[in-house]
């Protein structure tokens, strides 16, 4: 999503950019890329929508290359199940090859509420984790470092202490959902949280489709000018712009990591005109679709 797409009228806590500054901070030590599934909304007003999805660029052109229901079902069922017996977090290889750490964060009940990934790189052999059964492995994948038994260890160690962090900075926010009771409001901040993670997920999931405003108002059960406003005003652009800029970054890692020819890249990323998406490519990238190709080829 474009970067409009992280600008919201939600008021921010003291502390509120701890969990981005960890998060980081980690980065620059381990060299993985971190994402954060956020399943209760914790997060989803301190980080942008772009950590709180897998958006390391070869996992996403596995998923758009056709891979994508069986990344989603990993990552949802076997994954979360396996994590639920080892509360400490896990290394996995998924379908694709792809090493990735896993930290989950529970809440007061002991429920899961988020999962910390990090990743990827390629095993040099030996390391063992939660394996998902064999499955078509991107070329690009010999541009990753590999990594040994001993460092993904090591990895996984520091990805907890990270973890730890941000559970600490949950508990001392109360950024955690608390139990409602029935018939009790939820907050304007709770409702503007809850509703900028549906309109975040809705565009990420179904840019790729035909959809267009009343879509998503019925998906938030408001009317479409009810759904204009809330849009701009919790993400900072309209949705049409926030649709258009989906689509073309999905365009551009497509054409980046996969082979597909031009026409088949435009119908995948969801425009259906053809000469409507060089002209829009064109006015985001300054280039045209073949051009970009052609400098960002297997660029990781």
């Amino acid at each position: 999503m474009g970067s409009g797409a992280t600008v919201a009228r939600v008021s921010r806590s003291p502390g509120a950019e701890v969990p981005a500054q960890a998060i980081a901070a980690f980065e620059r030590l381990s060299g993985l890329t971190v994402s954060l599934h956020d399943l209760v909304g914790a997060f989803v007003h301190v980080l942008p929508p772009v950590r709180l999805r897998h958006h390391q660029a070869l996992c996403r052109a596995v998923k758009l290359s056709g891979g994508e229901r069986r990344c989603v079902a990993f990552d949802v069922a076997t994954l979360r199940h396996a994590l639920a017996a080892q509360p400490n977090g896990l290394i996995k290889r998924c379908h694709a090859g792809l090493v990735e750490w896993a930290v989950p964060g529970h809440d007061a009940s002991g429920g899961l509420a988020w999962v910390l990934f990090a990743g990827p790189r390629r095993d040099s052999g030996g390391v063992a984790g939660l394996i998902d059964a064999p499955g078509r492995t991107p070329a690009d994948i010999r541009t990753l470092p590999s990594v040994d038994a001993a460092t993904a260890g090591a990895l996984l160690e520091s990805l907890r202490q990270l973890a730890g962090r941000l559970a600490a900075w949950c508990q001392a926010t109360g950024a955690l959902p608390r139990t409602v009771r029935s018939g009790a409001l939820a907050s304007p901040r709770a409702v503007a949280a809850t509703r900028r993670t549906a309109i975040a997920t809705f565009i990420r999931e179904r840019h790729a489709t035909e959809v267009a405003l009343p879509d998503l108002a019925r998906e938030l059960r408001l009317s479409p000018g009810r759904t204009a406003h809330a849009v701009a005003e919790l993400c900072g652009a309209p949705f049409s712009r926030l649709l258009a800029a989906a689509r073309l970054d999905t365009a551009a890692l497509l054409l980046g990591h996969t082979a597909l020819a031009v026409g088949e890249v435009a119908l995948r990323s969801g425009f259906r005109d053809l000469s409507h998406f060089h002209a829009v490519f064109r006015r985001r990238f300054a280039t045209t679709p073949r051009r970009y190709r052609m400098a960002h080829a297997a660029e990781v």
